[in-house]
């Protein structure tokens, strides 16, 4: 599974604060995050890695309230066409 790599501060500073098995599984929901979204029928994000495009801070509060990837991109979709 391919490393997280932070393209600004916030998510490098974001990345670096989290233990090696937080962070290990953080990196693996993220990386079925744009697995799913690189599927989807309504891309919101033109199918590009997330991490690229929209940040990765953005969705950790996702993952430490315990949505699923799939529900993290719904609720967000839904958020943004509101």
């Amino acid at each position: 599974m391919p490393k997280l790599i932070a393209e600004c501060k916030e998510d490098k500073e974001l990345l670096d604060s989290l233990c090696p098995n937080e962070l290990a599984r953080f990196e693996e929901w993220f990386h079925e995050l744009n697995r799913i979204n690189a599927i989807a029928d309504r891309v919101y994000y033109n199918g590009e890695n997330l991490e690229s495009s929209t940040g990765i801070k953005c969705w950790f509060d996702f993952f430490v309230n315990g949505n699923s990837p799939k529900d993290a991109l719904d609720e967000d979709y839904q958020a943004a066409i509101s």
